[in-house]
């Protein structure tokens, strides 16, 4: 089982928040040119009082988006 813990920024009017999202995996693969960071197996996000439980994850850092398959 690997571990990775990354920010997400969520921006609100004027206000940025910083919020902590954890996530596990099989397997995590991290892609520099692409800034893409896909979870394989048995992947557990967690996130504040959120959890979401799935197979597959691909984290898009450059326009922040999380799309879970």
């Amino acid at each position: 089982m690997l571990f990775f813990t990354f920010c997400l920024s969520v921006q609100s009017n004027d206000d940025i928040k910083e919020d902590e999202i954890e996530i596990e995996a099989d397997e995590l693969v991290y892609n520099k040119d692409e800034k893409l960071l896909s979870a394989n197996g048995n992947v557990y996000i967690k996130q504040d009082d959120l959890r979401l439980v799935t197979d597959q994850v691909i984290y898009d850092k450059e326009n922040n988006y999380l799309y879970a398959m």
